[in-house]
This record gives structure tokens, C-alpha cells and sequence, in this order.
């Protein structure tokens, strides 16, 4: 366009070029933006079933924009043209909408899941010990009926509300409702490792009596025997008797280790408990008239007691419920044995002591003044009305036969007065009480007599020294501390006693007798001198200082200090200190302080002092070359906390074996914490030139034994050499450069070299002889029919083996032969070998022959067989042999008989046999005397072309033969007359032909035959 506006632009960027009136140019852009789309959307959705099926909505709806609106929904709904899309599954959805001018607005619309509206519950059952019998219930709460169950594979995949059969585990459970909406829950079910045991109890006859019995029922489940029985008795059997009544327990354990326990109670069918009472029925002076009874309790009531027998220390007996005795009034010992209805039977034994009237007197043992009244009573206790007699008469003013008596304190002593009380059965008991009267003027104390002294040994201790007599001191009752009360003792003659501390204290002299005064002393408690100390211990390292410093007092009237730190040391300064370097240590410090007065105190602590010695530190390491990588503390504790500097080459500088990688000598320090304890120690990494080694040559492979030498070569002075033969090293065989060695079987040998800081060069070299070693056999007996067969030892899997011609191992030969071996191993070494293989025919080498095929009864033949001296012979038939186990026996058959010799070569082993047949004959005219063949081949060739009659003692001779049709084809009266085969001048077919033989014998025998005889063309 070629004016200022240019219109109907779509959006993009324009170029407009402007030229004034001179023809002068200006080029520009314009750039033309696309207008905002005005369309404005709302979406909704309605959602896909729960089931997965797509039936769920997306729409959109067009709230401003330019009418009419055109929709396109996205591939995944379909490519709807319609504002709402239909049939969709549950997933994200795009829109786009154009309005009237073309204008787009896209937007996305969500369809939702909808969600099951079942709800579930779920419940179990225990499966039992081992077994598989737990229960997996599902509830459904709230759904659309009806509902299938789908439980998993490890429930056997059932489909009921309740899964059965199920081993303790997690089930899940799938359950749909009517619209197929799915709920998926798991149910634990776990196991119950209790066994369940029931027992029966069998009551014993009697309280007292083990015969009670329990046995074990039922065992649940039983399912994984065999059960292990404990009782609390020890017994392991399921039924145990000779059980007294009481209270038992079993524990049961399957083989797979659940157990159970029962707890029983073994009661009693009849009891009774042994009791008896008694009392004194009268007294006789020194004896007594004694009632006892059976006060015995039986259970159950009706069981009641019908026997007794009651056993005195008396040497009484007696069989009846009650017993009257007439006794002497001394102890007496009582066994007494009751039996009830049931024949229970229990015992008791007691010992009955007969005591008179009880008596208590008051006052008790009082101290009265010269001529005070005393009036003494008794109270007394008995069955029955007492008569009272108090003596000496002579210590009795008044009330000598009541209760109460006054008593005589004329003359200071202490006296004793009896009372003898008796009931009305005459049975009586003699008491006695004593009494103190004192005069005055002899029982006083003089406190001018008591001096004290507070005690170096305790604190706040004096100790008081009382030289009055003790008779006298035991008119009073001191209290050291009056008026507080407690802290008195009665009849003091010296001692010390311990005030709670410092100050005044008063102390009273009471006097037993109210006719004596009271006396009072003022004693002042000091502060004690005491030894004291305290002690400041060094932190926790490997060296603690101890600093001890005294705190004894009053420090103005010390003279000395005597410390003993219990480790042998000892020191006289005030305030010493030590050092600890060796271990972690207590010690007993004592402390022992002399004061001016003479008094030496003592204290004593125990000091803990900890030393903290991680490990011992190497002070060096060495790197045996750049980029070496070398450990600081390999002996180093894991549960210290440790801080190594400089950090920047350490793999870590806060562990405690840190691995340090330096090209130059490096010290490194590092500080080791274990809770309070620290130490601070420095490791120095040693950087070493490094060196080169080579080991020559780099193998030796010999075919033979033969010395050789090894060279190890380095390119640095000064070094140490150590040649091996063995790892790990032990035995050095030489310090030398070089070393000649024999190559024999294949060794390896190590060279290792070390420079001044011991850092190690390694080399290794094989040296062997791979010489093969064969034991190949020269020569092989092989017995005809044999297989070869044999060993070559030394012969390897890796070795290469060629034979010439062939590989005679498993061939049978049939006549000797020789073998060329040569082997090789993986070295090139070879071996060369030659198997001469000698065939042994020993029926070929037998070969029995004797001098005579034929003889006639009566005569002697030679057998004879080849003679060598290194075969066994064996012949059979030997009882016609004039020997057996020689080559050539004589033979004199009188039959026709074959011999067999059987001959055992004992050099090769081989073993073969051969026969001879002797035909044996009784009569000159007969077989085989005589002799016609049964076949002959007349076809020209001159042989056994005509058919003869044989025999050497013939005189007359007649045969004639015929064909299968019964014709004469040839007829002879001459034993050198024989049938050429032909018939009527024509050669006869090859047939079956019949003849008959007639001969005379030139003693005159006859020999008649018939038989067939055939053609052979």
C-alpha cells in the first residue's frame, strides 16, 4: 500500500520506507499486535462412575464474546464440536472455543473420579499357634447392594464376606457394590502363641497325703507335636501322681516353640488338724493331776476323730479323747496322733510347762533413803483365789499375807524379799524383788571427783573421768545435756560422750533417792581441731597436675603437715601437688595435721585422677612417592573425636585415621577429645624419592633342568635387596642384586627392594623346567581278541598328543605293530616315545599235532605241541595221556576222542587253545576205514571232479546211484571206477542223488551203506 495508513493487516511486523520531496529515504518497522481474544469461559464437569466407566461430562460455557461461538474439544474427548462433551472417562480435557471474528479462547476442564460410596468395617479372629484357622471378616457399612467379595491369592482368592483357613498375616479384601464400585481394605490377622491346656485334678485321700494325681486333657491345638511338659514339680510326663495337696502348674511347648500354661489346685477328700487342751486338775506338793483332751478339727465335720494315741515324756501312753495324769510339776513333753473317720491321721507335739500365779511388783528393784516407808505390791494373775506370804519376816514390817507389804528400810544395803504365792488347787510360785536403801551421808557424790577433757579423736567428744566409788555412782542418772531430755546413763564411772557441737552444756546428776541432792556441771565444747583438705584435679589428659591445699583449722596451733598420697610418695609442705603421666589412677590421700596441744587430726580423700592416653602416635609415616596416599593413626579409636591440621591434604580432617596425600615432608597435628579429655600429638609424613625396579628376565621357561640367574635392576644406589620364594616373605635366600637359581618345577620367586625408609619395591619372576615326564611303556603283550589298553602317567589335560600311524589306545589288532608318541605341553616342550605293540596268537602258536590221525584200539600216539619253557599246558582227556602240563603226552584212547590243550603264556598272560581229534578204530572195515564223500563239484576244474569210494583194506567193491526218479545213473565194481557226473554221456544237474555201497574187507569183513550224495555245479 502507498499511503500513510495501511489497513487490513493481520498481525506480524510491517516495513514502510518514506521519501521526501529530495528523494532522500527513511525505512521503519511497524509492528501490528493481535488483540487480546474478548471471549470469556466458564467450565464444569460432571464425573466419570466409580466403576471406570467413561459416562462422565466436561462443558464449557461462553460468558462474553461475539455470537455465534464454534467449540472443539480435544482428541482425548473425542474432537466434540459441541459445547458439552459427553462419554468421557475421568481425566483433563482442552477447549477451544472461536467466536463471530475468529477470536480463540482455550481452556481446560477436569473430569473427576467419582468416589466409592462403600464403606468399609473389618475384623479377625486369631489364628491358633502354628496353625492356619484365623478368620478375615469384611462389613460393608454403606453401599448399593448386593456386594461381591474378591480376597487375594494369599487367601486362597475367596469370595466371601469371611475369608476361612488363613495363617496370621495381612489380607487384602476387593469389594464391589451394584454399580461396581470398587473398595479395597486389608485385615491383619495375627497369630495366638498361646496353646491352650486343660487339666484334670484327682484330690488326694488326705491333707497329709501324697497320693493325688493330674493329668493333662486337652492340648489345643495339638496340631505340631512333639509337646515339651514342664511341671512345677519337674516332672515331664501328662500325667504325674503322688501329689500332696497344693497349688501346681504345667507349661506345654509345641515343636514350634508356642507355649501355654495351667495352673491346678490338688485338694483333699478328708482332713483333720491335730489340737489338744488342757489344765491342772489338782496339785500335790511336788506333783500335779493333769486333764488333757482332743480339741482336734476335722473337715469335712462329719469325718469326725475316732482314734487317738497320746505319748508323755512322762513315759504315759493312752488310746482314748481324754487323758487325766498325775504328773511331777516339771516340763512335760507331749506327741499326740488323731485319726478321723476317713483314716486321716495328723500329729502334734508340745511341751506343757506348769507355771503358778504371774506376779508383777511395783515399785521394781527402787533405791529408797535410810528410813524412808517402802511399800512394795503385786499384781498377780491366776484361775482361782491366791494366798500371799512374804519373806524374811525380818524385812517385813506389815501386809505379810497380802498383796502389799511394807518393807523394812531401817539399814542401807540392798535387799531381797520373796513372795510364795498359791492358788486354792494348792499349786504355788515363789517371786522375789530387790530393794536399795542409802544413807546420805555415804551415798552421795563429790563432784570434785569428776574432771573431763574434750578428745582429740571426734569431734565435739569429753570425756569424763569419775573417781568416785561405783557403788556410789550408782545412786544416779546422769543427763549430759540438761534439761534436754534423752542422753543419760545410769551409774556412770567415766567415758565420753559426743555433743552435737560447740557451746555450753549442763549436766545433771540425778539421784535415784529423793533423800539425795541434785548435782549440776557446766562443760564448754570447743570447736574441734580438725584436719581438712581439698584438692583441685588437671583437666583430663595424657599429664594431670594434683593441687592439695589445706584447710585444717584453727590454723594458728598447727605444727606440722604429714601427707601420704598413698602411692608411697609422702610430702611436709602445706599445700603440695604431683603430676600423673601413667594411667588412669585413685588414690588414697591422707592427711595427717599435729596441733599445739599434741593432738594429731587425720583426713583423708579418695582422688580420682584421669589420664587420657588415646594410643601411641606414630611420630613418622612415610610416602614412598608422589600422590602416595599414607594413614596418620591406624591404630587409632573410632570414638574419639579427633582435629587434624593442615586439613587440606587429608581425606578428612575429623576422623581418626585421616589418609594424607603430600609431595613434600608434612607435619601434621591433631587434637584427640573423648568427653572432657583431650590430648595433643603431631605426626610427620616422610616424603621418599621413589625408585624404579625391574626384575630380568621377565620369565624363564626351560625345557630342562639348568641354572639361571635373575637380575633385579634399579635405577637408584644404596638400596636393600631381599629375594623369596614364598609369600607372604619369611625365609630370605639371598640380599644380593642377582641370585642363580636352578630351574626345576615351575616356583615363582619375589624380589622385593626397600630404600632407607623402608619403602618397598615388589617384583616376581616364574621360573620353571617344564620338562615332560612321561613313563610311556616300550612294549605291549596284546592277546589276540584284545583291546589295547593302557596307562601314560604324566600325561596332562593340556598336553598335545599325536601318535603315528594312529591312536592305537582301544584298537584290536591282528598282528604286532609299532607306535611313535610325541607329546607337547603349553611351554613347546615335547616328548618322543616309542610303543612296540607284540600281537599274541597262542592257538596259532599251540598247533597240536599228532603222529597219527587214526588208530586202531590198542596203539599209542604222540601228541605234540609247541615245547616252551614259559607256558603252563592243560590238557583235557589227560586219563588217556601218559602225562598232564607237559607239551607231548603219549596218548592211548580206546575210543575215538578229541583232545584239547589249553596253554597260558606267563609272560604276556595270553591264553589259547587248540585241538586234536584221534580216531580210534575197532574194525578195518568200517568208517572211517571206509570212506564215501556226501558231495562233488565235477566242473572240470580237476578237482574233486569224480566221486570215489576211499578205503586202503578193500577187496571187493559194488555202488551204485540213483536219481530222484528212481533211474541208475552210474553203477561201479572197482574202487578206482568213479562217477565223473554225467548220465547217459550228459553232465547230470546239480541234484540230491541216492546210492548204495556194498564192500568186502581183505579179512573178509563186509561194509554195507546207503545215503545220499549230492552234485555240485
Amino acid at each position: 500500500q502507498t499511503t500513510a495508513t495501511a489497513t487490513g493487516l493481520c498481525a506480524g511486523t510491517y516495513t514502510v520506507t518514506v521519501n521526501d520531496a529530495s528523494g532522500c529515504p527513511q525505512v521503519d518497522t511497524v509492528i501490528v499486535e493481535q488483540a487480546p481474544s474478548q471471549i470469556e469461559l466458564e467450565t464444569s464437569s460432571t464425573p466419570a462412575s466409580c466403576d471406570g466407566t467413561c459416562d462422565g461430562t466436561a462443558t464449557v460455557t461462553v460468558i462474553s464474546g461475539v455470537a455465534p461461538y464454534t467449540y472443539q474439544w480435544d482428541s482425548n474427548a473425542g474432537n466434540q464440536t459441541t459445547a458439552t462433551a459427553t462419554g468421557l472417562c475421568a481425566g483433563t480435557y482442552t477447549v477451544t472455543v472461536n467466536d463471530a471474528n475468529g477470536c480463540p479462547q482455550v481452556d481446560t476442564v477436569i473430569v473427576e473420579q467419582a468416589p466409592s460410596q462403600i464403606e468399609l468395617e473389618t475384623s479377625s479372629t486369631p489364628a491358633s499357634c502354628g496353625a492356619c484357622d484365623g478368620t478375615a471378616t469384611v462389613t460393608v457399612l454403606s453401599g448399593m447392594p448386593p456386594y461381591t467379595y474378591q480376597w487375594d491369592s494369599n487367601a486362597g482368592n475367596q469370595t466371601t464376606a469371611t475369608a476361612t483357613g488363613l495363617c496370621a498375616g495381612t489380607y487384602t479384601v476387593t469389594v464391589n457394590d451394584a454399580n461396581n464400585c470398587p473398595k479395597t481394605d486389608t485385615v491383619v490377622v495375627e497369630e495366638n502363641t498361646s496353646l491352650t491346656i486343660l487339666v484334670k485334678a484327682t484330690d488326694a485321700t488326705c491333707h497329709n497325703s501324697n497320693d493325688g494325681c493330674i493329668e493333662i486333657q486337652t492340648i489345643f491345638p495339638d496340631t505340631h507335636p512333639p509337646f515339651d511338659i514342664q511341671w512345677s514339680t519337674g516332672a515331664t510326663d501328662s500325667v504325674i501322681c503322688g501329689l500332696a495337696p497344693g497349688d501346681y502348674s504345667v507349661t506345654v511347648t509345641d515343636a514350634l516353640g508356642c507355649s501355654g500354661m495351667a495352673q491346678v489346685s490338688v485338694g483333699f477328700e478328708s482332713s483333720i488338724m491335730a489340737d489338744i487342751a488342757w489344765k491342772v486338775d489338782t496339785c500335790l506338793g511336788d506333783s500335779l493331776v493333769v486333764s488333757f483332751w482332743d480339741t482336734s478339727i476335722p473337715d469335712p465335720p462329719t469325718d469326725a476323730a475316732v482314734g487317738w494315741e497320746w505319748i508323755f515324756s512322762s513315759g504315759d501312753t493312752a488310746y482314748t479323747s481324754v487323758v487325766q495324769l498325775t504328773i511331777p510339776a516339771a516340763p512335760l513333753d507331749v506327741f499326740f496322733v488323731v485319726e478321723n473317720a476317713a483314716g486321716c491321721k495328723d500329729t502334734l507335739s508340745q511341751t506343757v510347762i506348769f507355771d503358778g500365779p504371774s506376779c508383777v511388783f511395783s515399785p521394781q528393784d527402787t533405791t529408797v533413803c535410810l528410813g524412808q516407808p517402802l511399800i512394795v505390791s503385786a499384781s498377780c494373775s491366776a484361775d482361782s483365789t491366791l494366798t500371799y506370804l512374804w519373806t524374811p519376816d525380818s524385812l517385813i514390817l506389815s501386809g505379810g499375807n497380802t498383796s502389799s507389804a511394807s518393807l523394812n528400810t531401817d539399814m542401807p544395803g540392798t535387799f531381797t524379799v520373796f513372795l510364795v504365792t498359791e492358788s486354792d488347787l494348792g499349786c504355788g510360785k515363789t517371786d522375789s524383788v530387790q530393794y536399795t536403801v542409802v544413807d546420805t551421808a555415804l551415798a552421795s557424790i563429790d563432784t570434785s571427783l569428776i574432771s573431763f577433757t574434750q578428745s582429740c579423736d571426734s569431734l565435739y567428744m569429753v570425756c569424763f573421768e569419775n573417781e568416785n566409788d561405783s557403788l556410789v555412782n550408782q545412786n544416779y542418772v546422769w543427763y549430759f545435756d540438761y534439761p534436754n531430755p534423752g542422753n543419760s546413763v545410769s551409774g556412770f564411772d567415766g567415758g565420753c560422750f559426743s555433743y552435737p557441737g560447740a557451746g555450753h552444756y549442763t549436766i545433771a546428776l540425778m539421784p535415784k533417792a529423793a533423800c539425795l541432792d541434785t548435782f549440776f556441771m557446766e562443760v564448754e565444747v570447743k570447736d574441734a581441731m580438725q584436719a581438712l583438705f581439698g584438692f583441685e584435679v588437671g583437666d583430663c589428659s595424657d599429664t594431670v597436675d594434683v593441687n592439695f591445699n589445706d584447710m585444717s583449722f584453727p590454723g594458728d596451733q598447727i605444727l606440722s603437715w604429714n601427707w601420704d598420697f598413698g602411692n608411697g610418695d609422702t610430702s611436709d609442705l602445706q599445700n603440695p601437688k604431683f603430676s600423673v603421666t601413667d594411667s588412669t589412677q585413685v588414690f588414697n590421700v591422707l592427711l595427717e595435721v599435729k596441733f599445739t596441744n599434741g593432738c594429731i587430726q587425720r583426713d583423708s580423700h579418695e582422688v580420682v585422677v584421669r589420664i587420657f592416653t588415646p594410643q601411641s602416635f606414630m611420630d613418622t609415616v612415610v610416602a614412598c612417592g608422589p600422590g602416595m596416599e599414607v594413614e596418620l593413626n591406624p591404630t587409632g579409636f573410632l570414638g574419639y573425636e579427633y582435629h587434624w591440621t593442615p586439613g587440606q591434604f587429608l581425606s578428612d580432617s575429623t576422623i581418626w585415621n585421616p589418609v594424607a596425600t603430600v609431595n613434600d615432608t608434612t607435619t601434621f597435628n591433631v587434637v584427640v577429645d573423648s568427653l572432657d579429655c583431650s590430648v595433643e600429638r603431631a605426626v610427620t609424613v616422610v616424603f621418599a624419592e621413589p625408585f624404579q625396579l625391574n626384575l630380568m628376565p621377565d620369565s624363564v621357561v626351560v625345557c630342562e633342568t639348568m641354572d639361571t640367574v635373575l637380575v633385579a635392576q634399579t635405577n637408584l644406589a644404596d638400596l636393600n635387596y631381599a629375594w623369596f620364594d614364598a609369600y607372604p616373605f619369611t625365609d630370605t635366600l639371598s640380599t644380593d642384586p642377582t641370585m642363580s637359581v636352578e630351574a626345576g618345577a615351575p616356583k615363582t620367586y619375589y624380589v622385593e627392594v626397600t630404600n632407607e625408609y623402608g619403602c618397598p619395591q615388589q617384583d616376581s619372576i616364574l621360573v620353571g623346567n617344564y620338562e615332560i615326564a612321561l613313563d610311556v611303556p616300550d612294549q605291549l603283550d596284546i592277546c589276540k581278541g584284545d583291546s589295547i589298553d593302557f596307562e601314560i602317567e604324566g600325561l596332562q589335560d593340556d598336553y598335545t598328543v599325536v601318535w603315528t600311524a594312529f591312536d592305537p589306545q582301544g584298537y584290536v589288532p591282528d598282528t604286532s605293530m609299532n607306535f611313535e608318541l610325541i607329546v607337547t605341553n603349553p611351554q613347546n616342550c615335547f616328548s618322543k616315545s616309542e610303543l612296540f605293540v607284540n600281537f599274541v596268537d597262542m592257538e596259532a602258536l599251540i598247533n597240536v599235532r599228532p603222529a597219527l590221525d587214526t588208530i586202531v584200539k590198542g596203539q599209542r600216539v604222540q601228541l605234540t605241541a609247541l615245547d616252551n619253557p614259559g607256558f603252563i599246558y592243560d590238557w583235557d582227556n589227560e586219563h588217556f595221556l601218559s602225562a598232564d602240563g607237559i607239551p607231548d603226552p603219549i596218548a592211548t584212547p580206546d575210543e575215538t576222542v578229541t583232545f584239547t590243550l589249553s596253554v597260558e603264556d606267563m609272560e604276556t598272560g595270553c591264553r589259547g587253545s587248540n585241538t586234536s581229534t584221534i580216531c580210534v578204530i575197532s574194525d578195518l572195515c568200517d568208517y572211517p576205514m571206509i570212506f564215501f564223500p556226501t558231495a562233488f563239484t565235477p566242473n572240470g576244474d580237476n578237482v574233486n571232479d569224480v566221486l570215489y569210494v576211499e578205503g586202503f583194506n578193500i577187496d571187493e567193491v559194488f555202488w551204485v546211484v540213483y536219481n530222484r526218479w528212481g533211474e541208475k545213473v552210474f553203477e561201479s565194481h572197482a574202487q578206482e571206477e568213479g562217477w565223473d557226473g554225467t548220465f547217459n554221456g550228459e553232465p547230470a544237474e546239480g541234484d540230491v542223488f541216492a546210492y548204495y555201497l556194498r564192500v568186502r574187507c581183505v579179512e573178509g569183513g563186509e561194509f554195507v551203506k546207503k545215503g545220499n550224495v549230492t552234485i555240485i555245479r
